[in-house]
């Protein structure tokens, strides 16, 4: 629109864009919102593989990060090719984030598959977050597994809070939109797009990822300091406990 309003105040006004125009945009925006879900499913897949991995080397973190990488980038770029399957691309939309006429249908049962991510990604947070809990407690005395574990279990953990964090947005985003698209015909065309700006703002939401994310490590650290700020009073105190005693028992 910036482009329209300072190059082309010459030129007619079009109120319709061609579907084959709109491919360009239309992959980068389909790219974004797949990446947006596939990402957050493909970091808990792989913490979910160093919690319960025996032998969770750094050579084999970096293998499965680089393959979740690829394959949440491939897939991200081949959605669009996925629900625009052997679409003529012969009509006109209003904006390019309308789908074809052709391919509406699959553009909802995507909108359901990112319902149904949602979904998976905050069960799979919490059971991870529950079975790391109980790790703990059963490892408790032993104090190798312990520090073997210690970085999976914080990492993990700080991964499962962003995740949880950002279940509302997500649905929001996905089940909001598959409302109103299934229900499109029933309202206005102009309820319609005020409605749909809105959810379109909300995966701008995963710009607060890195934040989240700094919040949760200073927390953490916070966190650690105080309880070896704990234990070292409670070192203190005991030792002068001891010393008091055998203080009193010299006199």
């Amino acid at each position: 629109m910036v482009y329209k309003g300072l190059f082309l105040t010459d030129q007619p006004c079009e109120w319709l864009i061609t579907e084959s125009d709109c491919v360009p945009y239309t992959v980068l925006l389909y790219a974004g919102i797949s990446g947006m879900f596939y990402s957050q499913t493909g970091v808990l897949i792989e913490r979910g593989i160093a919690t319960f991995a025996s032998n969770y080397t750094t050579t084999l973190s970096r293998r499965i990060g680089v393959t979740i990488s690829t394959v949440v980038v491939l897939l991200s770029f081949l959605t669009y090719r996925t629900i625009m399957w052997d679409d003529p691309l012969d009509g006109y939309v209003l904006t390019c984030f309308v789908p074809s006429a052709h391919s509406a249908h699959r553009a909802n049962w995507f909108l359901f598959i990112c319902v149904c991510l949602t979904f998976f990604n905050l069960i799979a947070s919490m059971a991870v977050m529950y079975y790391n809990k109980v790790l703990e407690y059963r490892i408790r005395y032993k104090l190798r597994e312990r520090f073997k574990k210690r970085e999976a279990i914080d990492s993990t953990h700080t991964i499962c809070i962003v995740s949880m964090s950002q279940f509302i947005l997500t649905l929001s985003y996905s089940l909001g939109l598959l409302l109103l698209r299934c229900n499109i015909n029933q309202m206005l065309i102009s309820t319609f797009l005020a409605l749909v700006v809105w959810i379109y703002t909300v995966p701008y939401s995963a710009l607060l990822l890195p934040v989240i994310l700094i919040f949760r490590i200073r927390a953490t650290k916070v966190l650690r300091i105080r309880k070896i700020q704990d234990i070292t009073t409670i070192q203190t105190d005991h030792i002068e406990q001891i010393q008091n005693i055998w203080n009193t028992s010299n006199s």
